[in-house]
């Protein structure tokens, strides 16, 4: 699970590759952000979420704030 804060202080969860947030609109916005192929065969599901938060968190502006 990695949590990022978006600038106007919205939040959102990435949990094994599906974005949850409390604005329905940023949900579906960050779950279409997302690509449609593996980062890497090799790499476990936390290394393609942090690399998908890292992503959205450049092109959005976000800031990651809790990682597990």
């Amino acid at each position: 699970m990695i949590r990022i804060r978006l600038p106007d202080t919205s939040e959102a969860i990435l949990n094994a590759g599906r974005w949850q947030a409390q604005d329905s609109r940023l949900e579906q916005l960050l779950n279409a952000m997302r690509r449609p192929w593996d980062v890497s065969l090799n790499s476990n599901v936390l290394d393609n979420d942090l690399n998908e938060v890292q992503v959205v968190s450049k092109v959005l502006g976000a800031e990651i704030i809790e990682q597990n």
